[in-house]
């Protein structure tokens, strides 16, 4: 049997209006002046507590991803997301193309 995991993109919802014309991307020019905090700490609360569900409910795992600077992902570092996730679950964690420094003592 192959395993199921569970995913989650993290989306911001709100984007302003014609966003498109005036920044010409969602992705690295959108403003950070347009992200509410108050509303981030909402959707960052309900979207842990949404992939720990998804272990409790029997998923093999959750797949945390990096979209750092866009508007359709909120997730900064899937280090640290797994670092708060792994808190509450026990499933396998997968970070895709994550890099970590390797420091050499001579």
């Amino acid at each position: 049997m192959k395993d199921v995991f569970a995913f989650h993109l993290m989306p911001y919802p709100t984007i302003v209006e014609g966003y498109r014309e005036k920044y010409g991307s969602a992705w690295t020019s959108y403003p950070n002046s347009h992200f509410d905090p108050q509303l981030g700490h909402e959707l960052y609360t309900r979207y842990i507590d949404e992939l720990v569900l998804a272990a409790d409910v029997g998923f093999d795992g959750i797949c945390v991803n990096e979209h750092h600077q866009t508007n359709y992902g909120l997730m900064p570092s899937p280090n640290l997301i797994a670092g708060m996730l792994i808190q509450r679950t026990r499933p396998r964690i997968p970070t895709r193309r994550s890099r970590c420094s390797v420091t050499r003592s001579r």
